[in-house]
């Protein structure tokens, strides 16, 4: 029998796992990933204005930064899924002290971030970008385990499902940035001298740095030391090892993942011009729709993670339903301009291009790849639902092995021989991209049929339990 006088942990006022709460939880973390790129997307148009080869410096030296970062971010972050699970078992008083381990790996993350910020950044910068890079990288990788930091401070919040607090923190340190990077960059004149990229990463660092204090300091008030016991900031090897070793599995995996598109990358850059154009003008559009995603699956995890705290199994099947409704229902949102509006996309990315808007091939292959990006949204997208209820199982070996696999036989090897060895024309790049998805996506499905389903049987909760 159920004790009456226990009392069920609540994320939202909505239906456990339903659309509802599931929307509540997804779409501050929407904004806060579309903030994110913006935050990007401006300093890079800022530095365009201030030198063009600036901003092609700090792009290229930029994508060697991200890498650490996202590495960083994935072991980090994954304090969500058992901040979630103690949530979801009414146990707060273990969440502080496990998020506490991930802000102190944070910390330990300076021993790689700054050795490499100082001394090697020479090796990831061709020598005519020396001048604009070096400075800039040295300075954001200083910064850099404030990155970690911040998912990890976000990951308390994250899994009780109190995101609007992030998405507020994100959008305003936002409004900072673009402020910081204006006047650093350009400078004041008798006041603040212009700085060029080394402005550009002071503003980048110092907004994060402020994001972090802000987090900080409401994760160690006195209703969270109470509730959470977010004062204990003890060491604790066998927390700290248990994250690090789910955690690792997704940082190898975005590591892997962004490996395969700069081999794809250099693969087209030496097929020709309009190949290259085809398949940026795709990354760029798929760009545009894949923050919805990552919050989504940011959502997915921190509900099921308190589901599978209060051993509530069967949400499990109810939140796979929630997740492909609300993924539908931004696919047909994004399906509007991509199908109808085409041309409207590419004059976005191509205005200044007349060139580019003359040539009748071009914009045949374009259209043709609004169609295919859309299409692959619609697979990724279940990826990214089923990886996050595999990540609150802890399946997080699965996932870097499955997309590690796939992305390079059914991705990048079939894109290699189409446009190498039988003269492929743009339009199969991402043609071939939507079957790896597929097949990526045909994967996970069968893994959530193995892993997750075989719980449900085991406790006896073929049926939805009252909340």
């Amino acid at each position: 029998m159920t004790n009456s006088n226990i009392t069920i942990p609540r994320l939202t006022k909505y239906t456990p796992a339903g659309l509802a709460e599931l929307w509540s939880i997804a779409y501050p973390l929407m904004l806060t990933a579309l903030s994110g790129n913006l935050m990007i997307f401006m300093d890079r148009l800022l530095l365009c204005r201030y030198v063009p080869d600036a901003m092609v410096a700090v792009s290229t030296v930029g994508m060697v930064f991200t890498i650490f970062q996202f590495a960083g971010i994935s072991v980090a972050s994954i304090a969500e899924v058992y901040v979630g699970k103690y949530n979801g078992a009414n146990e707060g008083d273990k969440i502080g002290p496990l998020v506490w381990q991930m802000i102190w790996f944070s910390l330990i993350t300076a021993i790689v971030f700054i050795p490499v910020g100082l001394f090697c950044g020479k090796l990831f910068l061709p020598e005519e970008y020396y001048h604009h890079g070096l400075l800039y990288f040295k300075t954001i990788m200083i910064f850099g385990p404030l990155f970690p930091l911040v998912a990890a401070l976000s990951s308390f919040f994250i899994g009780q499902g109190k995101v609007k607090i992030i998405t507020l923190s994100t959008l305003v340190v936002n409004i900072i940035n673009i402020i910081f990077a204006y006047v650093f960059i350009f400078g004041i004149e008798g006041v603040i001298p212009a700085m060029g990229t080394f402005g550009a990463a002071l503003a980048l660092g110092f907004s994060i740095l402020l994001q972090a204090i802000f987090l900080f300091a409401v994760f160690i008030n006195k209703k969270y030391r109470i509730l959470n016991n977010t004062g204990c900031f003890k060491f604790i090897f066998s927390e700290f090892w248990l994250c690090l070793k789910v955690g690792t599995p997704n940082a190898s995996s975005y590591f892997i993942e962004m490996t395969a598109w700069a081999c794809l990358l250099q693969i087209m850059a030496y097929k020709d011009d309009i190949h290259i154009t085809v398949l940026v003008f795709g990354q760029a559009i798929f760009l545009l729709l894949a923050f919805t995603t990552d919050g989504l699956q940011k959502a997915v995890t921190t509900i099921a993670s308190n589901a599978i705290g209060m051993k509530k199994w069967s949400l499990v099947p109810k939140l796979i339903k929630s997740g492909l409704k609300l993924h539908g229902l931004m696919v047909l949102l994004f399906a509007i301009p991509m199908i109808f509006f085409p041309y409207y996309l590419i004059e976005l990315f191509f205005i200044t291009n007349e060139s580019f808007i003359q040539d009748a091939a071009l914009i045949t292959y374009t259209k043709i790849t609004c169609i295919w990006v859309l299409i692959y949204f619609v697979f990724d997208g279940l990826v990214w639902i089923l990886a996050g209820i595999l990540t609150a199982f802890e399946d997080t070996v699965f996932i870097m092995i499955m997309n590690t696999v796939t992305v390079w036989i059914f991705a990048i090897l079939p894109n290699y021989i189409a446009v190498t060895f039988y003269n492929g024309n743009p339009s199969i790049i991402w043609q071939l991209m939507t079957i790896y998805a597929a097949i990526n996506s045909i994967g996970f499905i069968l893994r959530y049929c193995k892993i997750v389903m075989p719980f449900k049987s085991k406790m006896g909760l073929l049926k939805l339990d009252k909340i």
